[in-house]
């Protein structure tokens, strides 16, 4: 599994500088559109939550980040293909682009690539289930939300991005639950170790994310003029 995430870590790294390449000539009207629709949208908070949101989502909006979330949105349906046995359950890194977009560029761009990165996860399951799209959604923006928010506490960068995503999995585990046994008609007990499953995989996404930060600032390739 290690030699895994290893070869998962350099094909992410390789995309970034691919996608930084080729991304200021990439032109994305209709999501450039939907992310400046969502920074509008914002821009006037009513409630401290919506401001930090709108503190975060008011960027240059630019063919760059267009690419960056189609980038990561196709990754993650990709990397929905590879499945790791680990004993009794299975390891997906399907969450791995959700948690990079957000915790490097903000809420809505998490939430984006939560939405259309399963895709493939949803559809490949015996009985397809939608909701994963609106799970992993929540799971991408309060991931970037949170972590706007303590990003720049005193101690080393993995600490605050743990916290993120672990405040994140908290807010998205009741949609699971409640989706997945009233909605979807699971099982209760097998409910619960999906849920399992996916706490292991979000811890498993930052440690892989956490390097990737290090050693390339997404956010300034993005927005640099």
């Amino acid at each position: 599994m290690g030699s895994a995430l290893g070869d998962l870590y350099n094909v992410i790294c390789c995309l970034l500088i691919v996608f930084h390449s080729c991304a200021v000539d990439l032109k994305c009207s209709v999501l450039d559109h939907f992310l400046k629709s969502q920074t509008e949208s914002l821009r006037t908070p009513r409630h401290d939550c919506l401001g930090e949101i709108s503190r975060c989502t008011e960027m240059k909006l630019n063919s760059r980040l267009a690419a960056f979330v189609a980038t990561m949105g196709a990754l993650a349906n990709v990397l929905g293909l590879l499945v790791v046995p680990a004993g009794v359950i299975n390891i997906h890194f399907t969450q791995i682009p959700v948690l990079l977009a957000g915790l490097s560029v903000g809420p809505v761009s998490g939430a984006f690539v939560g939405f259309i990165g399963f895709v493939t996860s949803a559809s490949r399951l015996p009985r397809a289930n939608p909701y994963i799209l609106g799970g992993n959604a929540i799971l991408g923006f309060f991931t970037g939300l949170f972590y706007s928010r303590i990003r720049r506490m005193k101690a080393k960068p993995i600490v605050p991005q743990t916290i993120a995503v672990l405040a994140a999995y908290l807010v998205q585990a009741p949609y699971v639950f409640i989706t997945d046994v009233y909605l979807m008609a699971m099982p209760i007990p097998i409910v619960l170790l999906i849920m399992g499953v996916l706490l292991v995989e979000d811890v498993i996404g930052v440690f892989v994310c956490h390097p990737i930060l290090f050693r390339i600032d997404i956010r300034k390739v993005l927005f640099q003029e």
